[in-house]
């Protein structure tokens, strides 16, 4: 950890782009690190930041059940309206796998399906 914790604070770039998961936030998001994604977002990581496998840290967490994440990312003021060609959004993943304890979490922060939610 210390050693991210060196190449953030001497390279300005949270958000440097990577092929798979979009950014190092969302790779974190995807592995469950907690603390690394704290330190990516303390340093300045976009929550909302689009791209990689899943679009957006957002919907990552929720397909991953990562409520202590999601958390994390809501209270970063993380984009619940952000979508996804494949995942559609993270109130759709939360609802379609029935976790309504993450449903609720996501229409608390203000999510909502649209008529153009993309299916």
């Amino acid at each position: 950890m210390s050693k991210l914790q060196d190449l953030l604070a001497n390279y300005d770039d949270a958000d440097a782009r990577c092929r798979k998961y979009g950014t190092p936030l969302q790779a974190a998001v995807s592995a469950g690190n907690e603390d690394m994604v704290r330190l990516l977002l303390e340093y300045g990581a976009n929550p909302s930041s689009r791209g990689g496998k899943y679009g957006t840290p957002l919907i990552a967490a929720t397909i991953g059940k990562r409520m202590s994440i999601i958390k994390t990312l809501l209270k970063h003021r993380a984009d619940v309206f952000a979508s996804h060609p494949q995942y559609v959004n993270a109130l759709y993943q939360a609802v379609g796998s029935s976790d309504w304890g993450l449903t609720q979490m996501l229409l608390e922060a203000g999510a909502w399906l649209s008529k153009d939610y993309g299916e």
